[in-house]
């Protein structure tokens, strides 16, 4: 009987390192930065 494998593509890895708070803090600290750009403060 044939199994079948399948290909593991580590970028699309849901296992990350970390913490969902650690994640949020990221998103948190990008969208900052983003806003910061778009009024011209950077």
């Amino acid at each position: 009987m044939a199994t079948k494998k399948t290909q593991q593509n580590s970028d699309l890895s849901l296992d990350l390192p970390g913490s969902e708070a650690d994640l949020d803090q990221a998103i948190d600290d990008l969208r900052g930065v983003l806003k910061q750009d778009a009024d011209g403060d950077l």
